[in-house]
């Protein structure tokens, strides 16, 4: 019996070292709570960041030559299936007159009148012609003969500034650098017409 007893007092705990066990397990606690609340800050915090580099303060950058109003160079919408086929047609319309399209950009798919320049091919004789389309329709020439050097201008639903280069004096005849005219076609829904009076044949395009 008294070795019973002296084991039960062996295992019995003084109220201090259960007040002592009670307050680091609290502490215990407490440390873990902090580094969650540490924890959960920083992702917080990183969630932040990750926010601000995928949608940085709007900046005004400079416009590149190619994109300012006016330059003419502005990148090209992406073409339908349906548009690349129109304009597919209207190319092989220019080239079965025996001319080759000087650029593609010329042609406006989302504009009721359009424009391809043709610069001739093969043995056509020298100069350039505008060749005008209603959607998918060719409606003709801007004029009976070619130009040495010619341009669209500025492109509208329904109307096309053609840009005319005229000879000076003493310009060769591959090369005209006087002044410029612009004529500007309309198209009223029947007929296209020139506002302006087309230049004269001559001071268009000279035969070497």
């Amino acid at each position: 019996m008294a070795r019973r007893r002296a084991s039960r007092h062996l295992r019995r705990r003084s109220p201090f070292a259960r007040w002592t066990g009670r307050l680091l397990g609290l502490a215990g606690t407490a440390a873990v709570l902090a580094a969650g609340i540490v924890a959960v800050t920083m992702l917080l915090s990183l969630d932040d960041d990750e926010i601000v580099d995928e949608a940085p303060a709007a900046t005004l950058a400079p416009e590149a030559d190619g994109q300012r109003e006016g330059s003419g160079k502005a990148k090209a919408p992406k073409l339908t299936s349906d548009q690349r086929a129109q304009r597919r047609r209207a190319v092989e319309l220019v080239r079965s007159q025996g001319y080759t399209p000087a650029t593609l950009a010329d042609y406006k798919v989302d504009h009721l009148l359009r424009v391809l320049i043709g610069e001739p091919a093969g043995t056509t004789p020298a100069g350039r012609r505008a060749f005008f389309f209603v959607d998918d329709e060719y409606i003709g020439q801007d004029a009976t003969t070619a130009s040495a050097k010619l341009r669209p201008g500025r492109q509208l639903e329904r109307e096309i500034t053609l840009v005319y280069t005229l000879y000076g004096d003493g310009d060769e005849a591959c090369c005209p650098k006087g002044k410029e005219v612009r004529v500007h076609f309309r198209w009223d829904g029947n007929t296209l017409t020139p506002r302006e009076e087309i230049p004269a044949d001559s001071a268009r395009l000279r035969v070497a």
